[in-house]
């Protein structure tokens, strides 16, 4: 079975450190998805569309795109890499380990029966969420778009839609319609 997978942020661990490499070591994210046997790079995203087409012309790949929401409603990616290293507030720390959480609940969920597990899983990431928004309103640095530096707010912003997508698919398993907006 092949795996589609898209890279979004062109910077060194997306493709800049396999620029320079005198070894056959793999160091990006792109170079590890075009040596695995089992998957297939589909995609690559950036803000910086020189990048894009530098990258996109080496590697071959046709579908770029700026907007990695325009990414993911257009291809179907099963992985995903983009950096999160600026990531470093407790609470962004906290929300991606919950996170990476989801598929132990639902397997938990499902193995005992018990569905309120994935309900309260779902009610705690939404106020985990709520407090991480909020923090913005206190202190301008904490808020998810800054307009100075375009690679914290695109890895919050990549954060962001992370927990948009584990609600949406927790309350899919649910069979609770979930609306865009309120």
């Amino acid at each position: 079975m092949m795996y589609s997978s898209a890279v979004v942020g062109l910077g060194r661990i997306g493709c800049g450190f396999d620029d320079k490499l005198k070894t056959n070591l793999v160091q990006t994210h792109t170079g590890a998805y075009l040596s695995n046997s089992k998957t297939n790079l589909v995609a690559l995203c950036d803000v910086d569309e020189k990048k894009l087409e530098v990258y996109g012309k080496k590697f071959n790949i046709q579908n770029l795109y700026c907007d990695f929401k325009e990414l993911l409603s257009k291809q179907n990616i099963d992985f995903l890499s983009t950096n999160l290293s600026t990531l470093n507030l407790d609470s962004e720390k906290l929300l991606i380990r919950y996170l990476c959480n989801f598929n132990n609940i639902v397997l938990s969920s499902a193995i005992n029966y018990e569905p309120h597990r994935l309900a309260n899983y779902l009610y705690e990431l939404a106020k985990i969420f709520h407090t991480y928004w909020g923090l913005g309103k206190q202190n301008k640095q904490n808020r998810i778009i800054i307009e100075d530096d375009q690679n914290i707010s695109f890895s919050r912003l990549t954060l962001v839609f992370s927990v948009s997508l584990i609600l949406k698919k927790g309350l899919k398993i649910l069979k609770i319609d979930c609306p865009e907006s309120m």
